[in-house]
């Protein structure tokens, strides 16, 4: 039999069988650790239904909020940035915005318009900014027949802040608005602290999309068919673990909006 001890109030953790193991460092994830452990097992007939459980919710783990965030602020030691990346950081929304927005300055040379673009994507992947699109339609001054307007469509580029783009303008400001060399150091730490939530906190963020998944599968199961059958399993799966959860975390309806808004 596997030999299973979890952490409780911060106690050394021991699992020799993880439910899940982190993608950036290789260790089990102190979500997975928590759920696992014998307060949250409430319910569960057994160790391999919570396997099952676990595999169709790891894509909503709050991996963005955990080592993933503490290695994101790690990977800006070192980094420069030129006009463009600091334009485009300190201009893009915030992570609250309901949307991107689209950011077209006037750049006349070819040459502009690729540095331009490599910016972008460097902000993107430093974990920075959030890139995605959003169609608009134009007039083109032409008519038709009947005189109405002629309209043509362009997909339009949308940038936003990630929530550690937010922090890095709000830590760094000063120096990216004079242009001078950010010294990433002197707030580094501090940075990490902010960009990494607490277990709680991750706990009540995992919650909140176990409970969307939850939603979504009830509604997926009535629907008739094998999906709808596929999602009736599923659920039967998931369903223990929101309740263990809502049990035993710290759960109020104010945290819960919190997390919803940083979603």
């Amino acid at each position: 039999m596997d030999q299973i001890q979890f952490a409780i109030a911060g106690t050394t953790t021991l699992n020799t069988n993880p439910l899940h193991t982190c993608h950036v460092d290789g260790r089990t994830c102190e979500i997975a650790d928590a759920i696992a452990s014998p307060s949250l097992l409430r319910g569960s007939r057994s160790a391999a239904r919570l396997h099952s459980a676990f595999e169709f919710v790891t894509d909503v783990l709050p991996c963005a909020f955990c080592r993933e965030a503490e290695a994101s602020v790690d990977r800006l030691r070192g980094v420069r940035f030129g006009k463009h990346e600091r334009n485009i950081l300190q201009y893009s929304p915030g992570p609250t915005s309901p949307s991107g927005a689209i950011l077209d300055p006037d750049l006349s040379t070819h040459s502009d318009r690729e540095t331009y673009l490599r910016a972008v994507r460097k902000l993107s992947r430093l974990g920075l900014l959030e890139v995605g699109h959003r169609l608009v339609r134009v007039q083109t001054g032409s008519r038709r027949k009947d005189g109405t307007a002629v309209t043509r469509a362009y997909m339009h580029r949308t940038l936003q802040q990630t929530a550690l783009g937010a922090l890095v303008v709000e830590a760094y400001r000063s120096e990216m608005e004079a242009g001078k060399a950010i010294r990433w150091e002197k707030q580094l730490d501090g940075l990490r602290q902010r960009a990494r939530s607490s277990l709680n906190e991750l706990l009540v963020e995992f919650g909140v999309s176990l409970e969307t998944r939850v939603e979504t599968l009830a509604l997926e199961s009535q629907a008739g068919g094998v999906d709808a059958k596929r999602a009736r399993e599923t659920r039967y799966l998931v369903q223990p673990l929101l309740d263990a959860l809502k049990s035993t975390v710290r759960w109020n309806d104010d945290e819960v909006k919190n997390q919803r808004s940083r979603g």
